[in-house]
């Protein structure tokens, strides 16, 4: 009997026959030693226990243990009995294997032996352990980054589980009976964290939606919980999965629970936009600084008035120049200011985020550029007058022109004329880039007038009149 199974077990005689004569053998016993029940996959929770069964079958009974087909040591509990005869010639031998609290770690192929002392071993097909649970949970917000969110966007969280019973380490799916493969029936809770309470609560307000969990070609499990529109007061938002998972006997399921490491929703947001000076006066050179936080490298734009900035109220246009410190990122951007828009009420600037197709945050501050005194001219005061000028620093370059004539001389002396458009004081103010009243009081020279007296005499003897001036 060649590679003899336990088909072949049993009592066998031999017969020789002449004719009608025949005689017999005494009776001869044929005892299999073999595998008579070998482990089969089981898929288990992590952090439930697992159980592999094991049964010999032999003329005595064995010494049943459990092996990883890697080779690598098993931390588990063996426990043996030796059941009664179920033949004449066979004992039962049953040996279960329990590994508790299993992990990822614990997953691999498990096999059992049989030992008869003296008399040999017998080693079963191995049988996969499949570890069962959350694969992974990741925040996006719609094609983004993990754990980052954009303000104003909606963003998710992805509980990501197994969906279907695995049968090996290549993640084939296990077959049932019936050549099926079987699905797992679970629940997910949602839970965020309260900082005011230290504890976790279910999600329940209308921040949150949780969406109907599908599973793809790949057997995986997607159960997402949609958070938004996201604000500011969701910065640090931690949200975690609970997933449970129903027994199944009949495909050696062992259910139960597991809860994901909880994680935290970033913001992605604009912290701070300022210009570096404080009151602008044409012809300044400023810095527009704009802060953001982000995952990775944003894309920084800045508007003026809604549009890029030009060349009709700016000149020596540079940057975005971009530093990072850790998630945060700092645009610079400088330009010299070629035109007052005081007139105008002053400009709109914008900064504007583009975090790719996860969305766009942006800024404004409304700033003023001042008209400069400096390049005023100063419309009247010609001839003698002295102009003094006189700037204003507190008020950022108001100007103050004031007229004064020459000192008056023992032959010249001089006097301001002053008119209802013009002035001894002019002021101009960076409101206006102007000068007001519009002129300068202008200096004269007063023209002196000489006095005298004419002198007429009668000579009674000639009878002719003398005139002489004195």
């Amino acid at each position: 009997i060649t590679e003899a199974s336990s088909d072949a077990a049993g009592e066998y005689i031999c017969t020789i026959k002449w004719g009608a004569i025949y005689i017999s053998s005494e009776t001869a016993s044929l005892t299999v030693l073999y595998i008579k029940t070998a482990p089969t996959t089981v898929n288990v929770v992590s952090g439930s226990n697992a159980v592999f069964s094991c049964q010999t079958s032999g003329d005595s009974a064995s010494v049943i243990s459990f092996h990883l087909l890697s080779g690598d040591a098993i931390n588990g509990t063996v426990l043996q009995s030796n059941d009664s005869a179920s033949g004449d010639y066979s004992v039962t031998t049953t040996a279960t294997l329990t590994l508790t609290n299993v992990t990822s770690n614990s997953s691999g192929y498990y096999y059992c032996t049989g030992v008869w002392e003296g008399r040999g071993n017998v080693s079963s097909d191995s049988a996969y352990l499949s570890i069962l649970g959350i694969r992974v949970v990741t925040t996006h917000t719609w094609g983004h980054r993990a754990e980052w969110g954009v303000l104003g966007s909606i963003a998710y969280q992805d509980c990501i589980s197994d969906g279907i019973l695995r049968n090996n380490s290549d993640g084939d799916a296990y077959l049932d009976s019936n050549g099926d493969q079987v699905y797992t029936t679970v629940v997910i809770d949602w839970e965020w964290y309260s900082f005011i309470t230290y504890s976790w609560h279910p999600v329940n307000s209308s921040k949150f939606t949780e969406g109907s969990s599908t599973i793809g070609t790949d057997g995986i499990r997607h159960s997402p919980l949609l958070i938004g529109p996201l604000e500011l007061s969701d910065e640090g938002l931690a949200l975690r999965c609970i997933i449970t998972y129903a027994d199944d006997a009949s495909n050696n399921l062992i259910g139960g629970s597991e809860t994901d490491d909880w994680k935290q929703i970033e913001v992605e947001h604009i912290y701070h936009l300022a210009v570096d000076v404080e009151t602008i006066i044409s012809g300044d050179s400023v810095e527009f600084i704009c802060i953001a936080n982000s995952a990775y490298e944003p894309d920084f734009t800045f508007y003026a008035d809604g549009l890029e900035f030009d060349e009709v109220h700016y000149s020596n246009i540079t940057g975005p120049n971009v530093s990072v410190n850790g998630s945060i990122y700092i645009a610079t951007y400088s330009a010299k200011t070629v035109e007052a828009t005081v007139i105008n009420g002053g400009q709109t600037i914008k900064c504007e985020v583009d975090y790719g197709i996860a969305g766009v945050t942006s800024e404004e501050i409304e700033i003023t550029t001042y008209y400069k005194c400096g390049n005023a001219n100063v419309l009247g005061g010609a001839g003698d007058t002295i102009i003094t000028y006189e700037i204003d620093s507190a008020t950022y370059g108001t100007v103050k022109a004031t007229a004064s004539c020459p000192t008056n001389t023992s032959t010249s002396s001089y006097s301001l004329s002053v008119s209802d458009s013009s002035a001894e004081e002019v002021t101009c103010t960076k409101e206006t880039g102007t000068y007001s009243p519009t002129y300068l009081a202008k200096c004269l020279e007063d023209v002196a007038i000489e006095t005298g007296y004419v002198e007429q005499v009668w000579d009674i003897a000639t009878l002719d009149f003398t005139v002489s001036i004195q």
